[in-house]
């Protein structure tokens, strides 16, 4: 049987020769010593973990400034949409030089001359000093030309605590008073004034290892206690890691009920982390 072409073969052969000249001849930017486009911004959105900025808080309110860190340039980038946590430059910005990939470092709150270690307020009691307390940072970052806004995922750097109260209704929640002791990383003293939230009481604190040590201190009119967290696992406070304890008070008795501490025990055991913790002591 004889099976016919439906079109001319010189046709077939110059249209296949064509396009593969397209191909070929279309220049690709940086790696071929043709001009790149020097108009290409970068760009980026910033997010990171909510961790409870109050009832009707949200995670970004739009201001904040942050350092954007590539090729060891940096420059100040700031929130321009608090939806969408879109980072605009703060003057000039950074462009793409060619199509390759980078690695950047970006930091929050903004600082000159490389990443500060955090420091918190020991006053936390308001939503300001709160916020203020919070160090992010997304480092050694990949970004990519092909993504119109490149996600930056921050990690928060130091720890998150939370202390619940269960309050009976024999005791006037307005008597009741929680504080932490004995921390270090302070901008003062070692005394820590939490943020209230309804019988909620959080803290941003720098990581460090409170096993044994008097930490939460919890107040209930002529009653107190004083807890020390019995044991390293819940004692050893990890950057980008929420613990959360709860106290019953009920009358002439104030009592823990519930501790929740880092997830990631499970998975990386004791032994590791005792091990990191003592790792980065040392690097301090």
């Amino acid at each position: 049987m004889k099976i016919q072409n439906s079109f001319p073969v010189p046709y077939f052969f110059g249209a296949v020769f064509a396009a593969a000249c397209l191909a070929a001849c279309e220049p690709e930017y940086g790696r071929d010593g043709s001009e790149f486009p020097s108009d290409i911004r970068m760009a980026f959105s910033a997010s990171a973990e909510d961790w409870g900025y109050g009832e009707n808080g949200s995670l970004w309110q739009g201001g904040e400034a942050f350092s954007v860190c590539v090729g060891g340039v940096e420059k100040r980038y700031v929130i321009a949409d608090a939806v969408s946590g879109e980072l605009v430059a703060d003057g000039d910005p950074f462009y793409w030089q060619d199509n390759k990939d980078v690695i950047m470092d970006a930091w929050y709150p903004y600082s000159e001359g490389g990443m500060p270690d955090p420091v918190a307020k020991a006053d936390q009691s308001t939503l300001e000093n709160y916020r203020a307390s919070d160090f992010l940072a997304a480092v050694r970052t990949p970004v990519s030309i092909s993504l119109s806004t490149s996600p930056l995922e921050f990690a928060h750097r130091t720890a998150n605590v939370v202390i619940n109260l269960e309050i009976g209704p024999q005791v006037d929640p307005a008597t009741v008073e929680v504080r932490l002791l004995n921390v270090a990383g302070l901008d003062s003293g070692t005394e820590l004034s939490p943020f209230r939230v309804g019988n909620s009481f959080r803290a941003m604190v720098v990581p460090q290892n409170m096993q044994d040590v008097d930490f939460i201190s919890v107040e209930a009119g002529e009653y107190s206690l004083l807890y020390a967290p019995g044991s390293f696992r819940e004692g050893y406070l990890r950057a980008d890691r929420q613990y959360s304890w709860t106290f019953a008070i009920e009358g002439e008795s104030i009592k823990l009920i519930a501790n929740e501490g880092n997830p990631e025990w499970e998975s990386a055991g004791e032994e590791n982390i005792e091990a990191e913790f003592i790792e980065q002591t040392k690097n301090r």
